[in-house]
C-alpha cells in the first residue's frame, strides 16, 4: 500500500512539472530605424497569446524592450512611433517658443555657431547630437521609473546592452535609471554623445553584441 502511495505521489509530481508552462525570453537586436519592426513582432506574439516572461535588447531593441517591460503594448508603441517628430528628436534643436528672447535674437543673427571653451579654443563635441531631445522623450515615456531601479523587478524583467569605449567590453545594464540605460544602449558613436557612468563611456550596444 505504501509503495502504491509513493508511486502515485511521484506520478502527480511528474504530471505537475510537465504541465507547467515553459518560460519565454525575448531578445531584440539593434538595427536603427529597422528596429521598429520589433513592434510588429510583438503584435504577432500578442495575437498568438504568447506571453513574454523576460526581455532583453540592444540599441533600438532596448528602447522597444524597455517600454514593453513597463507595460506598453505593441499597438500603443506603434501609435507612439507614428506621431513623433523624429527630425526634431534626432537633433539638438529647441523649439523657438521655448527660447528666451535673447537667444531668439542670437539665432537670427548667425547662420552657423561654433562652441568655444573658456580658454577660447574650439570645443569639439563628442557626438554630432547630444541626445537631450531623445532622452527627454524616454523620460516622459518612463515616468515612475526614474529612480535607481532593479530592472529584474519591472513588470517584465528587463536588461539591455551597451558597450564601454574604455575597454571595448559589453556592459549588461540590469539596474539603474531606466531612461538613461535606454539612452546609453542607442548612443551610436560619432552620431550621439556617449553616456558617462561609473568610470565607463557607454555607447551603442550593437558594437559589442548586437
Amino acid at each position: 500500500m505504501k509503495r502504491i502511495l509513493v508511486f502515485l505521489l511521484v506520478l502527480f509530481v511528474m504530471l505537475d512539472v510537465q504541465g507547467q508552462r515553459k518560460k519565454v525570453g525575448l531578445v531584440l537586436s539593434g538595427g536603427g530605424a529597422k528596429g521598429v519592426a520589433h513592434i510588429g513582432v510583438l503584435k504577432v506574439l500578442e495575437e498568438a497569446g504568447i506571453p513574454i516572461d523576460y526581455i532583453a535588447g540592444t540599441s533600438m531593441g532596448s528602447l522597444v524592450g524597455a517600454l514593453y517591460a513597463i507595460g506598453y503594448d505593441a499597438h500603443t508603441m506603434d501609435s507612439l512611433v507614428r506621431r513623433q517628430n523624429w527630425t526634431f528628436l534626432l537633433s539638438d534643436k529647441v523649439y523657438r517658443y521655448n527660447l528666451p528672447f535673447s537667444e531668439k535674437e542670437e539665432t537670427e543673427k548667425y547662420l552657423v555657431s561654433v562652441p568655444i571653451k573658456n580658454n577660447r579654443e574650439i570645443k569639439i563635441p563628442s557626438g554630432f547630437i547630444s541626445g537631450q531631445n531623445i532622452y527627454n522623450l524616454f523620460s516622459d515615456l518612463t515616468i515612475g521609473y526614474h529612480d535607481s531601479l532593479d530592472f529584474k523587478k519591472l513588470p517584465i524583467p528587463f536588461a539591455c546592452v551597451a558597450s564601454n569605449l574604455v575597454d571595448g567590453q559589453e556592459v549588461i545594464q540590469d539596474c539603474g535609471v531606466l531612461p538613461l540605460a535606454m539612452r546609453a544602449s542607442m548612443a551610436i558613436p560619432g552620431a550621439f554623445a556617449p553616456v558617462r557612468k561609473d568610470g565607463m563611456v557607454l555607447v551603442d550596444g550593437g558594437i559589442s553584441n548586437n
